[in-house]
């Protein structure tokens, strides 16, 4: 345990004023702590990736096997409230918070990040989710960690096991710039005639289409043959929001989809957006988002991926998604805008959609100054 700190505690099993000003001291001098009282938790968080948006680390919990990846707001470090910028480095006490927003999370402080400040550890997927809160997940992507709701749960539910003495988070950071994400998946550059949504899927239910999701994703990654093995993973991946959220994600009811805590669903999802684009099928891309809402997860990735694929492919995207209705194209608009925390300003790389096709322009617009102002809408 700390050393040092003695003279603060009677042996009273209380923890009172000298209880806290010896943790306090123990934190701001990072006193040498070794894990062997029993029921100490000790969270270990390494920073590794950073981009001008996010900060990715690794982190384990001391004497466990629980191990994952943790997202930051962008650095630098700062102290200051308001910036949009990550903690700085050291190590910090932890205790339960519950406020309005979030409940039963994880809040950090030591002598130079406050209580008040509450930097916590809650679910998320990107920095759109984070005003310095640190996120924790199992699958890293650039900018967004995936299977957040399980990694957190794992961690809260390990905590809540134990009565703990101590709990403490050490930060630390080993950083190098990232640049470009490089995928899992090598994208297959072939073209394939593809039956239509209506065609196929029909005869699958959603425990089908998922096995069949997993069998021909794996036997495309072990080079068995290949092409029928891609179209026949293309025809099982959903193509309406609705299938998508049945095998991917959550019910209002909080029934958990066949993949929806499979880390290998972000790699089945790339897979769906590579061959998308590769093969000219901009359609069934924009139709994932039509009538969507955003979820923790594998629903934020598919937003996450989708923001990526319509400023990449402008001009294909604007040609599809000027064929959708009036009421289609306002759920886009508001699927690709939703989420827990609203954006604070128009994303820039929706500029060009002015120039190039106004009316879907003011669609969008509205549909933003809706998600940042709800109540008035």
């Amino acid at each position: 345990m700390f050393k040092g700190w003695e003279r603060h505690i009677k042996v009273d099993g209380i923890v009172g004023q000298g209880t806290l000003l010896g943790l306090d001291e123990a934190l701001v001098e990072e006193w040498v702590y070794t894990p062997t009282v029993q029921n100490n938790v000790v969270i270990k968080l390494n920073r590794k990736w950073q981009t001008s948006e996010s900060t990715i680390g690794e982190y384990s919990v001391v004497g466990t096997n629980i191990k994952g990846y943790m997202l930051e707001e962008k650095g630098p470090d700062t102290t200051k409230a308001g910036l949009e910028q990550r903690i700085p480095e050291g190590t910090y006490y932890l205790e339960w918070h519950n406020g309005r927003k979030f409940k039963g999370v994880l809040k950090l402080h030591n002598s130079k990040v406050a209580r008040s400040r509450a930097i916590l550890i809650h679910k998320g997927n990107s920095a759109r989710d984070t005003e310095g809160c640190l996120l924790p997940g199992r699958v890293r992507r650039k900018n967004f960690v995936g299977s957040s709701k399980p990694a957190f749960e794992e961690l809260i539910s390990h905590i809540k096991r134990l009565e703990f003495r101590m709990l403490a988070l050490k930060l630390r950071q080993n950083m190098k710039k990232v640049s470009l994400y490089t995928a899992l998946v090598t994208p297959l550059l072939i073209l394939i005639s593809f039956y239509t949504y209506s065609e196929k899927l029909e005869s699958y239910d959603v425990e089908s289409s998922a096995k069949c999701i997993d069998s021909a994703f794996s036997n495309v990654i072990s080079r068995n043959d290949i092409e029928d093995n891609t179209e026949s993973f293309y025809q099982c991946f959903p193509k309406t929001f609705d299938n998508f959220v049945s095998v991917f994600g959550y019910s209002d009811l909080d029934t958990t989809g066949p993949l929806a805590e499979n880390d290998k669903a972000y790699d089945f999802i790339d897979f769906f957006f590579e061959l998308s684009e590769s093969n000219g099928h901009h359609n069934d891309v924009i139709q994932l988002g039509v009538e969507g809402s955003w979820q923790i997860d594998n629903v934020a990735y598919l937003q996450h991926l989708l923001h990526s694929f319509v400023t990449k492919n402008l001009d294909e995207s604007l040609n599809e998604l000027s064929k959708l209705s009036p009421r289609e194209l306002e759920s886009f608009w508001f699927f690709y805008f939703d989420g827990q925390t609203p954006l604070k300003e128009m994303p820039k790389e929706l500029s060009a959609l002015k120039e190039k096709n106004l009316d879907v322009y003011l669609v969008a617009e509205s549909e933003f100054k809706r998600s940042i102002n709800p109540i008035q809408s």
